[in-house]
C-alpha cells in the first residue's frame, strides 16, 4: 500500500490536474457502471482471501500470495454515522461507515454512499463504487476512493 502526502489543492484545480487514488492498487480502474473491484490477496496454501493485501497469510503465516480481485458485491454487516468529522476530512456530514463482507469471510470497513446514512441496515446488499474526496475544504474533489452503495443485483 502506498501511503503520501497529497500536495495542497487550489481552489479550481486538482494538484497537477490529475485525480489522486487513495490506496493505489487496493482497487481497480473505475468500469462504465461506476464499478470498482477490490484488489486483496489470496493464499495459495490455505485459500484465505484478505483485503487489504498483505506479505504472510495471517491464518496459515505462508509466503505463497497472489493478487486476487474481489467481486462487486457485498453485504453491509454493522455500520456507525458519523457525526463530527474527523480531522482532514472534508466530505459530508453525517455519513455512514460501515462494515462489509466481500465473501469468504474478507471483512472491509468502507463508506456507505447513495443513501441517507439514517436509512442503512445491517444485512441490506451493497456494491462497490468509487467514491470523491475532497483533499481541502476549499478545492473540488482531487481524491478517489472505494465506497459500497445499495443494490439491487444478486
Amino acid at each position: 500500500m502506498t501511503n503520501f502526502s497529497a500536495p495542497a489543492a487550489s481552489r479550481d484545480t486538482c494538484p497537477g490536474n490529475a485525480i489522486l487514488r487513495i490506496q493505489d492498487g487496493s482497487f481497480s480502474a473505475v468500469d462504465p457502471n461506476g464499478d470498482v473491484h477490490l484488489i486483496g490477496s489470496e493464499c495459495g496454501d490455505c485459500g484465505q482471501q484478505m483485503f487489504p493485501s498483505r506479505a504472510r497469510c495471517p491464518r496459515c503465516f505462508g509466503e505463497n500470495l497472489h493478487e486476487f480481485h474481489f467481486g462487486s458485491l457485498g453485504t453491509v454487516v454493522s455500520f456507525t454515522i458519523i457525526r463530527q468529522a474527523p480531522p482532514g476530512y472534508h466530505g459530508p456530514v453525517p455519513y455512514a461507515l460501515g462494515m462489509v463482507e466481500l465473501g469468504g469471510g474478507t471483512q472491509v470497513l468502507a463508506h456507505l454512499v447513495d443513501r441517507s446514512p439514517d436509512q442503512w441496515k445491517a444485512g441490506e446488499r451493497v456494491e462497490s463504487c468509487a467514491m470523491s474526496l475532497g483533499l481541502a475544504s476549499d478545492a473540488p474533489p482531487c481524491g478517489q476512493s472505494f465506497a459500497f452503495r445499495p443494490t439491487t443485483r444478486s
